[in-house]
């Protein structure tokens, strides 16, 4: 019953971010006009590339990276806390960028990040994220955590900016 009701909710937001991406106001203010060369890209494993409650991130950090030695500098930083580090992913940045989304750190588990499409226009992109936290009463592990997802997005995205929520996450 949960699952279903979890793809419900991921079918809904989906339909609701298309339909928004669908139409934008018209050049005379008349009303609304269809946009051309939008399309939504949903995050899903293949475009994942690490999605971690404990990573070296202490500090809240959204940045895209183009680069290959910017990605191996930020792989590294994430992993800082870990021995050994694991392989470097790689990624074709003639055809890709990488976001990274972290929270910072967190005085106990219960906190995540979650990067959860990608809407592509003419002129940039918009990538919504949530963010996630622990409901009132929650049982939680008591350590330091530091949430992070890391996903690839087509290189011809653009300018980006983001859009988030903060969900509180109910115990069951």
């Amino acid at each position: 019953m949960r699952n279903e009701e979890d793809s419900m909710g991921k079918t809904l937001a989906l339909a609701m971010i298309m339909g928004a991406a669908a139409c934008a106001p018209s050049p005379d203010g008349s009303g609304t006009e269809p946009v051309p060369d939008r399309s939504v890209l949903v995050m899903d494993p293949s475009r994942e590339v690490l999605h971690a409650a404990y990573s070296g991130l202490g500090t809240a950090t959204r940045l895209r990276i183009s680069a290959g030695s910017a990605w191996v500098a930020m792989w590294e930083r994430i992993h800082s806390t870990m021995s050994p580090v694991p392989e470097v992913p790689a990624i074709d940045f003639d055809r890709e960028h990488v976001l990274v989304e972290a929270i910072g750190s967190r005085s106990s588990g219960g906190f995540g990040v979650h990067i959860d499409s990608v809407v592509t226009t003419g002129n940039g992109a918009i990538a919504y994220v949530t963010r996630s936290e622990p409901g009132q009463g929650c049982m939680l592990t008591m350590a330091l955590t530091q949430p992070v997802h890391v996903v690839r997005i087509p290189r011809e995205a653009g300018t980006i900016t983001y859009r988030e929520r903060t969900v509180s996450q109910p115990c069951r």
